[in-house]
């Protein structure tokens, strides 16, 4: 169904993201010193303060819930295991190899399937089949008017993430429930596609919240305070390891959002690029990443540089989905 309304301001957020999740996967990972590191420290900040992928669950749940019916629901799925078998698909070599490279052959290939079907055949991927599994517990419920049922089962299913990563450390040697949350990370890894449902439902709330009757200044204000605090959180809990999940990050995804919306909202259907750019970006940046971080020494620099050969990349399959027999560039973001 088509939009009845263009949110530019949406796809202007959803590639500022974008931006930051390369910068979590190039800069934050790479070894820095003096006023490098003190740049580092504030984009991270920064970044938590975005919170770029619950942005992203969001954004996808509040177009997806608009106006849904069956028939969407059917082709949203299909093209989501179209969007995963693709990518899967251009990243299995790289997790074949480092499966099988440090395991033996049975090790190695239960730890390929758990990528596939589990974690995402690279880290990032774990945002398409989160968003797959979560689609197929939600609609049902949302289907049968169980809307009180999803919001409880999916904020226990964040709670958990909260508790087995961040938190871990008060569990850790707490008996029963310390190697329950140690099982089950075993086979889910580090959780994260139980992350989804909450932001998901979050965006199904917020489909049809009128937010003309927030003022701007409160939204931003709002989310001046919630990434205060939510930055705050992070820090204290870095030192303990994981801070991916954490009690304050839905309040502040819901801030940005919030501010997202009071953007101004251009009219120009221009926009919409910046909204399929930051969904290549996402998807492609890792490839894109590996194959020219030898050349590009500069931390900072192979940030830039990614980001700009993905935003190259589509123009050209922007080009190429014209044609007649480019239909399979369709299946790539």
């Amino acid at each position: 169904m088509v939009r009845k309304i263009y949110y530019s301001n949406l796809d202007i957020w959803k590639f500022i993201s974008a931006v930051f999740v390369v910068f979590l996967h190039t800069v934050n990972i790479s070894t820095l010193h003096g006023k490098a590191e003190i740049t580092r420290q504030w984009l991270f900040r920064i970044t938590q303060s975005i919170n770029p992928v619950e942005y992203f669950l969001i954004a996808t749940a509040f177009f997806l819930f608009k106006d849904l019916t069956y028939e969407k629901e059917r082709k949203y799925i299909v093209r989501l295991l179209k969007l995963y078998a693709v990518w899967s698909v251009l990243y299995l070599p790289g997790a074949a190899i480092d499966c099988y490279e440090k395991n033996g052959c049975l090790i190695g290939t239960i730890k390929l399937f758990r990528r596939l079907f589990i974690t995402g055949t690279s880290g990032h991927l774990w945002y398409i089949l989160a968003v797959i599994y979560s689609l197929l517990f939600l609609f049902p419920l949302l289907n049968r008017k169980m809307i009180r049922s999803a919001q409880i089962i999916s904020i226990i299913s964040y709670l958990y993430v909260v508790a087995a990563n961040s938190y871990s450390w008060i569990f850790a040697n707490e008996g029963l429930f310390g190697k329950a949350i140690e099982s089950i990370n075993t086979v889910l890894g580090n959780s994260y596609i139980l992350r989804a449902p909450l932001f998901l439902m979050i965006g199904y709330g917020l489909s049809s919240f009128d937010f003309k009757k927030i003022p701007t200044s409160v939204c931003f204000l709002g989310w001046v305070l919630c990434s205060f605090l939510c930055n705050f959180e992070v820090e204290k809990l870095s030192f303990w390891g994981d801070c991916s999940a954490t009690l304050l990050k839905p309040m502040a995804a819901i801030a940005l959002f919030a501010v997202a919306m009071k953007t101004k909202n251009y009219k120009s259907q221009y926009f919409s690029l910046l909204g399929k750019a930051s969904s290549l970006t996402y998807f492609s940046h890792i490839l894109v990443r590996d194959a020219i971080i030898n050349a590009v020494l500069n931390p900072y620099a192979l940030w830039l540089a990614t980001i700009i050969i993905c935003i190259c990349l589509t123009g050209v399959l922007e080009v190429l989905k014209k044609r007649a027999d480019a239909k399979w560039v369709l299946f790539l973001y």
